[in-house]
């Protein structure tokens, strides 16, 4: 049986530090106006656009996320709004396109922000780590937030859009 480590959301703190971390105003008790929401996706857009390391870059964005989302214990409509703010983002080219091979449309090489590139794969890998930390302390309260908001998740993609994108 292959061995797993410990999701970084159980580890404090995760070395190296996530950038990201700091910069997402996700509170739940003081929820970010949508004005701050829309100007957060655009900054993140346009960190991820210019970054030298996408898949890496992408993954902190996601992960800082996933912690807020995990680590809640209220509503996650910050994180669900932050989400369909980059979703509205034109899609851009990165500055990288050597290291994001997976993650642009083949058709004009740019991120397709509708499409969040990088949420499935990062998701997953949560996900499967939560599911297997769920016996470590915190680690089942972790995943059944975490379940509950990728509900959310999909529920509020679904009424967007019709489909799902995880």
């Amino acid at each position: 049986m292959p061995s797993f480590r410990r999701p970084p959301i159980l580890d404090e703190p995760s070395q190296p530090p996530n950038p990201f971390l700091t910069h997402l105003p996700l509170s739940d008790t003081n929820p970010p106006s949508p004005s701050t929401i829309s100007s957060l996706a655009a900054s993140l857009v346009h960190t991820i656009a210019r970054s030298l390391h996408l898949a890496t870059d992408l993954g902190q964005i996601y992960s800082a996320i996933f912690t807020h989302v995990a680590k809640s214990t209220s509503a996650h409509k910050p994180a669900l709004a932050l989400l369909s703010a980059i979703q509205t983002q034109e899609p851009t080219r990165p500055r990288n396109s050597v290291s994001c091979a997976g993650f642009v449309d083949r058709s004009d090489s740019k991120l397709q922000w509708k499409n969040l590139p990088g949420f499935s794969m990062n998701w997953h890998d949560l996900y499967t780590s939560l599911l297997v930390g769920r016996g470590w302390p915190e680690g089942a309260k972790y995943l059944i937030t975490f379940v509950d908001f990728s509900a959310m998740f999909l529920q509020h993609a679904k009424e967007r859009v019709g489909i799902s994108s995880i």
